[in-house]
């Protein structure tokens, strides 16, 4: 079965769920493709996370969950700027974006000052191609960048990302599970569906300890 996911959803959730299923049904072969991007992979597969936004399609989506992003950094950069405003400090660091096709490189950083209504210069700083990479590039004291939640919890939690505000944004996009249609009373395809969507039901998307699910006037003084 072939089986594609976008890097750094295969490197924080994939690759962990892929060796259970591996263990539950080992005489099932995988072949495991990665690349970014919102579209489906011009390489033929059978099942294929994506991350996107809500659309028609005629693929079947089943949606795994929707992105909640805040700003993360170095633990020793969140902690030099922990007495004074959060804009102090996106004033003073480098803007790490992602690249998504079809969207300017700036497009989460513009929702986030759209948002939280933040005069922010989001033309400046770093591109990178995932998500994973600008995260380790922020860990490294150089820059900060806004960081899926639910896919970086434990390093947020643990000490290993600072988390400098408690705003929280949407913007529009998530993780969907897509086959075709036909390929619905295909056993395995069938068999892998069924698996991964209970596994994320089942995953426990804990609260982070200053998360909100939206931004507050309080947090919006945070800013000032």
């Amino acid at each position: 079965m072939r089986v594609h996911m976008p890097p750094t959803f295969l490197q924080r959730f994939g690759l962990q769920m892929l060796h259970e299923f591996r263990s539950e049904f080992p005489g099932i072969a995988l072949d495991v493709s990665s690349s970014y991007g919102t579209w489906l992979p011009t390489k033929k597969v059978d099942v294929a996370v994506l991350y996107d936004k809500p659309k028609v399609s005629d693929a079947i989506l089943d949606l795994l969950w929707m992105e909640r992003a805040t700003p993360v950094c170095s633990p020793e950069l969140a902690a030099r700027f922990a007495d004074r405003p959060l804009a102090d400090l996106l004033g003073a660091t480098e803007l790490l974006h992602v690249r998504i096709e079809g969207q300017p490189a700036n497009h989460l950083w513009s929702r986030f000052a759209q948002q939280v209504n933040v005069e922010l210069d989001t033309s400046r700083g770093m591109t990178f191609d995932t998500l994973a990479l600008a995260v380790q590039y922020a860990q490294r004291g150089d820059g900060i960048v806004l960081c899926d939640i639910d896919m970086f919890i434990d390093d947020m939690q643990e000490g290993r990302l600072g988390v400098p505000s408690t705003i929280e944004i949407k913007d529009g996009f998530g993780y969907f599970l897509s086959l075709r249609p036909e390929d619905l009373d295909d056993p395995l395809i069938s068999l892998f569906r069924n698996w991964i969507i209970t596994r994320f039901a089942g995953i426990d998307r804990r609260p982070w300890p200053i998360a909100r699910q939206a931004a507050t006037p309080d947090d919006m003084a945070e800013l000032e």
